[in-house]
């Protein structure tokens, strides 16, 4: 039922927003700072998952390729 985007726009540092969608389906209510073990853990898992695929990933302007991580 949660919900986590990664969002890498003009930002410094992406941000990891956390949402149940079960109960929240406008989500109105972010949650990332209250659970912050269960959003460390879905991006891990994320990422797991990227890289077991062979995700291709976006490139910046510098040639850099653009992962996701763990920040917090």
């Amino acid at each position: 039922p949660y919900r986590r985007q990664r969002q890498m726009c003009i930002r410094d540092r992406p941000e990891a927003v956390l949402y149940n969608l079960k109960e929240d389906q406008e989500e109105k209510e972010e949650l990332s700072s209250v659970f912050p073990d269960k959003c460390r853990e879905m991006i891990r898992n994320m990422i797991f998952l990227l890289k077991k695929e062979g995700a291709l990933y976006p490139i910046d302007k510098l040639g850099n390729q653009l992962e996701p991580f763990v920040y917090f």
